[in-house]
């Protein structure tokens, strides 16, 4: 054992010699596991959403309201005429067959005593059903708590509430969370931890509701209804199952309007991340390749300088293991650094892991090639003709 440490000292010390070749591979290295494990990441968060969203949808489509807001009819109405053509509206969506979810986190609320502006989250009670959230505890139903509300949510005092785990450190069921002087929020429900959710039309990244608030949706027909007809998500086979909501909308002409079949966008989704990962694979590959050729040559290269020294060692009683465990030191510290980065960067995630597992058949294609370069009888033979 003694021997062994000798031998890691020694290949360590040896680094020192070439400072400026190994801060290169270190450098090389580095980026190529770092750049690797970040497309990697990306491909594991992209399956998630996909898969997420695909479970979510089942067989059927996802359709959302999307307002061009090239131009709004409704402005030119009077207030009255207006707000009877959001009633109008409004009945047909609650009489429709069609399953519909409603999901905004187009409202923003910033907390009191500088907490800075919280991650909300607008919802109806089969949210949770839909995007499998799990409750951890809770004092009031899902039904109760997240059916739709009227009015403005300024106006309430105590607004119930699920938060997330991360926020659940802090504040308890039954607490609550001061918001401006006038609204409050009452923790009535507490989530698991460690949970995402993937939001159609939202974005590409899954994310994290443990420092999530999710709050029933306050619906004032004055200030709010577009935002509401753009938080909804209908769930149909086909976009024929809209026609009454299509129909009525199209007769009260409030806005300038399509719908959105998150199928179709899915296509455009996966297109880039295709191209994403085509374009930073392509890089990481090149840095790994660049990587293995540096370190085949900076074995030959080590061999090379350091066949006296091996010679003369080996001629005083050292063996082949001891000459190797010098060579490899140099090299296994360069990528010992790279993963410590890794994790510094990345932590303890299946990506990470991943490119760990990568690192170590690397590590071991060099040791295997750096055991096969080192000739005794080549190396001696040449000391012994000098």
């Amino acid at each position: 054992m003694r021997r062994i440490k000798e031998n890691i000292i020694y290949g360590l010390k040896s680094i020192k010699k070439r400072k400026t070749q190994s801060l290169f591979l270190l450098v090389q290295i580095s980026c190529s596991i770092l750049l690797m494990c970040y497309v990697l990441t990306n491909y594991y968060d992209s399956r998630n959403v996909v898969n997420s969203i695909n479970k979510y949808m089942g067989r059927e489509n996802i359709y959302s309201f999307y307002n061009l807001d090239t131009y709004n009819l409704a402005e030119e109405e009077d207030e009255k005429t207006v707000l009877e053509k959001y009633r109008k509206v409004f009945s047909k969506i609650k009489e429709s067959d069609v399953e519909k979810i409603l999901v905004s986190n187009t409202e923003s609320f910033g907390g009191e005593e500088d907490e800075g502006e919280f991650n909300t989250l607008q919802i109806s009670p089969n949210f949770f059903k839909k995007y499998e959230i799990k409750i951890s505890k809770k004092i009031e139903s899902t039904e109760k708590v997240f059916k739709l509300r009227q009015g403005e949510i300024y106006n309430q005092k105590k607004v119930p509430v699920y938060i997330g785990s991360e926020l659940g450190r802090k504040y308890g069921l039954n607490e609550i969370i001061k918001i401006d002087s006038n609204l409050s929020f009452k923790v009535v429900g507490l989530l698991k931890e460690k949970q995402s959710i993937s939001l159609p039309m939202q974005g590409k990244e899954s994310t994290s509701v443990d420092d999530m608030i999710l709050i029933p949706f306050y619906l004032d027909l004055k200030e709010n209804f577009i935002q509401y007809l753009e938080s909804l998500q209908f769930i149909a086979n086909e976009k024929a199952e809209l026609k009454e909501i299509i129909d009525i909308l199209n007769k009260e002409k409030i806005a300038d309007y399509y719908f959105k079949n998150y199928k179709d966008q899915l296509v455009y989704i996966q297109n880039d991340y295709i191209n994403f990962y085509v374009v930073f694979l392509s890089i990481g590959v090149v840095f790994a390749a660049f990587s293995i050729i540096s370190i085949i040559g900076m074995i030959m290269q080590i061999i090379k300088d350091s066949e006296y020294e091996y010679g003369v060692s080996m001629m005083c009683g050292a063996r082949r293991v001891d000459i190797f465990i010098r060579l490899v030191t140099q090299i296994i510290f360069v990528f010992v650094v790279g993963t410590f980065l890794l994790y510094g960067f990345f932590g303890i995630t299946k990506a990470s892991n991943s490119i760990l597992c990568g690192v170590l058949l690397m590590i071991s294609l060099v040791l295997i090639y750096g055991w096969n370069k080192i000739n005794i009888g080549e190396i001696i033979n040449k000391i012994k003709k000098e």
